[in-house]
């Protein structure tokens, strides 16, 4: 078992501030699915080509808008021209931050995944299309 110190070297798990049962797994205010995907972003397992450098590193460019000067991460999803133009509903980006996802602040938390639940379903539709 690896101990406090090593795990703060991974790269998934670098970000995280605290280990154990967190309290976004115990809430109500999210779903099981929701709860899965804000456990995903925290340990940068969602399929995006920087979590899966080896996998993808002869090409790391955004798969949506083909930028080559951009790569495809979890940041990435949320300033994706063609996402943002694609979102519709009433999601609000601008007020969207990545780190929130690592926050000690349940709201920001909870904010953060239904974010990301609407991007990630809009870049599906996205990829479908393509």
């Amino acid at each position: 078992l690896l101990n406090y110190k090593a795990k703060e070297n991974r790269t998934k798990t670098k970000n995280l501030r605290k280990f154990g049962f967190q309290e976004y797994l115990k809430t109500d205010k999210l779903s099981t699915k929701e709860k899965r995907l804000l456990f995903s972003l925290r340990t940068r397992m969602i399929n995006v080509k920087t979590n899966y450098k080896n996998k993808y590193k002869f090409n790391m460019q955004c798969s949506i808008c083909n930028d080559k000067n951009i790569e495809e991460s979890e940041v990435d999803l949320l300033n994706c021209k063609k996402i943002l133009e694609n979102i519709g509903g009433d999601i609000n980006l601008n007020n969207a931050k990545y780190e929130d996802i690592f926050s000690d602040n349940l709201e920001e938390q909870i904010a953060i995944t239904k974010v990301f639940a609407k991007v990630l379903k809009t870049r599906t539709i996205l990829q479908q299309q393509q």
